[in-house]
């Protein structure tokens, strides 16, 4: 048997994130935390860190604030937070953000679903105009995208067996993890962590009640779990700060229900407004000094 996940975004050109289709794994399909900002000749200056640590914005003026790139890739992870995001890190740092989204970009390939890690990883090595906005941001925040799951497990999550379900996310596990490493790889070639501030996210559970519903979260948990250590490491290896979005609303256990926390829709994928603002809280919080 096969389990489908609808991982269409809000804002990606597919329908209202509010709306649950019981009958497809709605996953989130999205890369590493970002979305792109256009190229622009102001756009090269190297940030400066001053008054940029946590909480403490820095003293420039609006008037005389820098303009910035700001990337955001992956999947609609990072379409949540909006301008909400993007009004915090300038006043955080300062600065006048120029937004370049990559968000999504290969979501027409798919009958469900949005962006795969295995497209981020091809645009990242072909796409020159995602490889000119990467080169030329001072800040990057992406994830890499899950839609994998949506490739390998099709059919209705609330009816699919312990045995189906761990079968279709070994596989996932197996597919996402290489091409985690190659996204990584890919974008430090592109973007000095030492230079540019780059974040990466990790995801909360989706589907939590109907995994726990259909008695398979057991098997579901570590298998997504192990799905976001291959981010954590990869981000380690390459001096990237990870924003632990999976401790946050699932529990460093996974054993808390987001939905029923108010931090997830009901279509058990997407942040509620609560989650947005508590996302965006989370991601200021760990400061935006650039590594090294």
């Amino acid at each position: 048997m096969r389990m489908s996940v609808d991982k269409a975004g809000p804002g990606a050109g597919a329908g209202d994130p509010g709306e649950r289709d019981g009958s497809c794994w709605r996953v989130i399909v999205a890369a590493v935390l970002v979305g792109l900002l256009p190229l622009s000749a102001c756009g090269t200056s190297t940030p400066s860190t001053e008054g940029s640590g946590p909480g403490g914005a820095a003293s420039s003026s609006a008037s005389a604030a820098p303009d910035w790139d700001l990337v955001l890739m992956g999947d609609s992870v990072l379409l949540q937070p909006g301008p909400t995001l993007e009004t915090r890190l300038e006043g955080e740092l300062g600065v006048n953000l120029r937004l370049s989204d990559w968000i999504n970009p290969d979501l027409s390939k798919y009958d469900s679903g949005g962006e795969r890690s295995a497209d981020l990883v091809a645009r990242l090595r072909t796409d020159e105009g995602l490889r000119q906005d990467l080169r030329d941001a001072e800040i990057i925040a992406f994830d890499v995208p899950t839609g994998i799951v949506n490739d390998v497990c099709a059919g209705d999550p609330s009816t699919s067996t312990v045995e189906e379900v761990a079968s279709c996310m070994d596989e996932a596990v197996a597919l996402y993890t290489p091409d985690v490493e190659a996204v990584f790889e890919e974008l430090v070639a592109l973007s000095d962590p030492a230079e540019a501030m780059i974040r990466v996210t990790d995801v909360w559970q989706f589907l939590y009640p109907t995994f726990v519903g259909a008695g398979t979260y057991d098997v579901v948990r570590p298998r997504w779990q192990e799905m976001n250590k291959a981010v954590h490491d990869a981000a380690a290896r390459y001096g990237i700060p990870v924003v632990s979005s999976y401790a946050e609303f699932s529990g460093p256990d996974g054993d808390r229900d987001p939905v029923a926390s108010g931090d997830v829709q009901d279509d058990q994928i997407h942040l509620t407004q609560q989650g947005v603002d508590r996302f965006v809280d989370l991601l200021v919080s760990g400061g935006f000094a650039p590594v090294g």
